[in-house]
């Protein structure tokens, strides 16, 4: 079975498979995505599936020259922040509930963000061009950057992971083929390929 991949912020893939009415499955960044999809009529419900987690996280430039170590430093005055456009993708609205979750105002922290993302990777690659000193992403796309900077931790208490969900499409015309893919995705082997590619596949404590 060959798998074509198509690689957008959560929700512009959503709007692709509204409008084309094309596609297999629909793995987004959020399972929020999975709920909108089921509910306007576009996955079977009954074939959604937890595959792994995203657990956000703080990255900032090598070596932390800022010194950042917590949520509240990203509202000093001398650091540039960039964050993903919650209208875009998952991981700029999973910003906004963890600021909401720590009591921190966004307008503390939009005074400081220079950069909103599309998409999740766009975050890590700002980090690597040095356009920002932080950002706020998923910690298996963060690690897909660790030469470039420093991952800083979340506590769990003031986190909130996202439960990565994958779901077949109503406009699958392999419809076997798509269920036996997520079967493969949730089996032990397909975790481990996840783990390899640093994917968190159990529930975050």
């Amino acid at each position: 079975m060959t798998v074509s991949a198509t690689y957008a912020g959560s929700g512009r893939l959503l709007g692709q498979i509204s409008t084309l009415q094309k596609g297999d499955l629909y793995m987004p960044g959020a399972a929020l995505y999975v709920d909108k999809a089921i509910e306007k009529g576009l996955a079977d419900a009954d074939t959604r599936r937890d595959v792994a987690y995203f657990v956000p996280v703080i990255m900032v430039q090598e070596n932390n020259p800022h010194a950042i170590a917590s949520l509240r430093d990203l509202t000093a005055s001398d650091v540039r922040i960039g964050i993903g456009d919650e209208r875009a993708c998952a991981v700029g609205r999973n910003t906004l509930k963890i600021l909401e979750k720590n009591k921190i105002a966004y307008a503390d922290l939009e005074k400081n963000i220079v950069y909103k993302s599309g998409t999740v990777n766009e975050l890590g690659l700002a980090i690597e061009l040095e356009n920002v000193d932080a950002v706020i992403l998923w910690d298996a796309n963060a690690r897909q950057f660790a030469d470039h900077g420093t991952i800083v931790p979340i506590p769990a208490e003031k986190n909130i992971p996202s439960a990565i969900s994958i779901v077949r499409l109503k406009s699958s015309k392999l419809a076997e083929q798509a269920l036996a893919f997520i079967k493969f995705a949730i089996s032990d082997q397909g975790r481990k390929i996840l783990e390899s590619k640093s994917y968190t596949t159990k529930p975050p404590e």
